[in-house]
C-alpha cells in the first residue's frame, strides 16, 4: 500500500492538496509521527493565505502516476 492510500486510510477527513506529483496534507503532530514511523521523507512550510502548517511529500501523489501510466 502506498504512502497516499495509507494517508486516506489513517487520516480519511485530514485536508490535503497536491502539485504535479508531491502530495500536501495539513500538519498534525500525529500525521508527522506516522510519516516519521513510515521512514517518509517530508518537509514542512506555511501556507501564505492562513499561515497554517502544511506536509509536502514528494513524488507521492498517485493519481499523478496512474495518468502517466495510462497514456
Amino acid at each position: 500500500m502506498s504512502i497516499y492510500e495509507k494517508l486516506n486510510k489513517k487520516f480519511p477527513n485530514q485536508e490535503r492538496g497536491h502539485h504535479e506529483s508531491d502530495l500536501y496534507i495539513k500538519s498534525s503532530a500525529e500525521i508527522e509521527l506516522f510519516l516519521k514511523s513510515e521512514n517518509v521523507s517530508f518537509e514542512t512550510f506555511y501556507s501564505t493565505i492562513d499561515r497554517s502548517k502544511w506536509i509536502d511529500i514528494p513524488f507521492m501523489y498517485d493519481p499523478f502516476w496512474q495518468i502517466k501510466l495510462d497514456k
